[in-house]
């Protein structure tokens, strides 16, 4: 039978085992924030529990002095490494990277005190106990080595503790899980220090601390999901996103990058570090004003062999605490279905303009004298047929003429202006008459009435006039037009006795769209819906089987 000395070692070091264990999570997550410091930590906390079961096992005092100085340089690097996991965790230090290397610093200098420890300053020969086996006690150094680990330990648990405080959700389960992990050791390192301090100590309760701690590591690794759910996350939205992202550091390196961005690159096993100039100098883009500037909007065309590849690029800056600058996310949005698309409604828009203004004007210009010379000659049995044809050459004509309009409006930005609004419709309302002379025109207006708008409202009235006289079939067609000041706005309406706009014409100006079953019969509605959509005007059609009001409201300013 093991006497219990050898019974606590074998917990010690099955202890030690038990920290290892942990390293297989943080090896699978090794890209997440503080999966690093975890794993450092894990080592430490293995090699402390291990180098203190192996000590209670051997009565050599020079094995024993060799075993604590490994336990000393185990506890200042779990002192390091919790604080450096809790600033990985939290991100609430501005300075993480040069706060690491000052650990760094710390650490090989009580690593080296430790080590060589100097005239016994920190590990000395005490009194024998149980027989064979030589104490080694602590110095000054030792305890300058234990209290600095405290400190870093204390300070890491304090930002976990602010975490927990001002955060939720699975977040505050896990950094109050790290925060409860870390405690039980804390307090059985403190309760040994303090042992040490005032009475012989056969055992470090520092280890026994670590055995419960791993159990609440455990909880939060598996149950909390600790370096984990970080990592389920970034696999579905970064890494595979099938747009480019990159991650810039705040000097405009390359900290991160999916597999997309890779691929556009052609970035090689290196990337990791590598300055945006050159990961991103295979792209037509200046690398360097990615990240020295907040926010970059721009896009991107590569040569993709077969077809060229367009992407819209845009900047994130990432903010640390207080608003500092901690660098960019680059993001490429693939464009290019969307820019090919533009290029052919573009291409059709071209030949169908082609076709309007200019083929059909061309043939209409051939046919319009044929029919008229024909309406000289024809036939009374006849001539409803030919004046039929003179018709439908006119309407063609005019059909023609607002696609011209429409493309005018299009592809021409329009400036808001002063438009005396009175004067425009008297205007109109006398080509309009001219135009159609069965028709009886009425105008009630003041003298002047000016409003600043976009010169293609001219177009709505236009269109609303011609609509108004053109399908007025009755005995005696009246239209009436009234011009209204309201102060901040002007209201002008249209009204005629004819049969009314049928209710499909209408639909689908509400709707916003044509189908085979539901469409319009010419394009004078959708030039007015369209320029009114260009202003801040308003249109509204009130019409029935004994005539339609057409009544457009303009802001006295801000045509647009």
């Amino acid at each position: 039978m093991w006497p219990p000395v050898r019974l606590v070692g074998v917990a010690f070091l099955l202890t030690g085992v038990g920290a290892l264990a942990t390293l297989w999570p943080a090896w699978r997550n090794r890209s997440d924030p503080g999966s690093r410091s975890f794993a450092v930590f894990a080592v430490a906390v293995a090699g402390y529990a291990s180098a203190s079961g192996l000590d209670l096992f051997t009565t050599n005092y020079a094995v024993s002095l060799a075993l604590q100085k490994v336990v000393n340089a185990c506890g200042v690097l779990v002192g390091a490494a919790w604080l450096a996991l809790a600033v990985s965790v939290t991100d609430r230090v501005d300075d993480s990277r040069h706060l690491v290397a000052a650990l760094v610093v710390v650490v090989l200098a009580e690593w080296t005190l430790n080590w060589v420890n100097p005239g016994g300053v920190v590990l000395a020969r005490g009194a024998g106990v149980s027989g064979t086996q030589f104490e080694v006690v602590g110095r000054v150094g030792f305890w300058l080595l234990l209290g600095g680990a405290w400190v870093q330990v204390l300070v890491g648990t304090g930002l976990l503790v602010v975490e927990f405080t001002t955060t939720g959700g699975l977040r505050r389960r896990q950094t109050g899980l790290l925060a409860l992990a870390i405690t039980p050791a804390l307090a059985a390192s403190v309760l040994n220090g303090v042992v040490m301090a005032t009475a012989d100590v056969s055992y470090d309760y520092t280890v026994v601390g670590w055995a419960l701690s791993l159990g609440v590591f455990a909880v939060a690794l598996y149950s909390g999901r600790f370096l984990d759910v970080t990592s389920v996350a970034r696999r579905r939205v970064f890494e595979d996103t099938t747009d480019p992202i990159v991650t810039l550091d705040a000097e405009g390196r390359v900290v991160d990058s999916n597999p997309a961005a890779r691929e556009l690159v052609d970035a090689d096993d290196g990337w990791e570090g590598t300055p945006a100039a050159t990961f991103f100098d295979p792209l037509p883009v200046d690398g360097e004003r990615l990240w020295r500037e907040p926010a970059v909007e721009t896009e991107v065309s590569v040569d993709g062999g077969s077809r060229t590849r367009h992407f819209t690029l845009a900047t994130t800056p990432i903010a640390g605490p207080q608003e500092t600058d901690r660098g960019r996310v680059v993001s490429l949005s693939e464009v290019t279905v969307v820019r090919e698309r533009e290029r052919k409604l573009d291409l059709m828009r071209q030949v169908q303009s082609r076709v309007l203004r200019h083929d059909i004007r061309h043939d209409v210009q051939i046919i319009e004298p044929a029919v008229e010379a024909a309406l000289e000659t024809v036939d009374d049995d006849r001539r409803p047929i030919v004046e039929r044809a003179s018709e439908r050459t006119e309407a063609l004509l005019s059909v023609s003429e607002k696609a011209r309009a429409v493309e005018r409006l299009v592809d021409r930005e329009q400036s808001p202006r002063t438009l005396d609004l009175a004067v425009t419709l008297r205007r109109q309302v006398a080509e309009t008459n001219e135009a159609f002379p069965a028709v009886s025109f009425a105008v009630d207006a003041p003298e002047s009435c000016e409003v600043e708008t976009i010169p293609a409202v001219e177009l709505v009235f236009e269109n609303v006039l011609e609509n108004a006289a053109e399908h007025n079939d009755g005995p005696n067609p009246s239209v009436a037009v009234t011009v209204t000041d309201g102060g901040d706005a002007v209201v002008a309406t249209v009204t005629d006795d004819g049969p009314g706009i049928p209710d499909h014409e209408l639909s689908v100006l509400a709707d916003g769209e044509e189908t085979p079953l539901e469409h319009g019969t010419g394009i004078g509605l959708w030039i007015v819906q369209w320029v009114v959509d260009s202003t801040a005007a308003s249109v509204t059609f009130d019409t029935d089987d004994t005539g339609t009001a057409v009544t457009v409201t303009i802001p006295r300013t801000g045509g647009t």
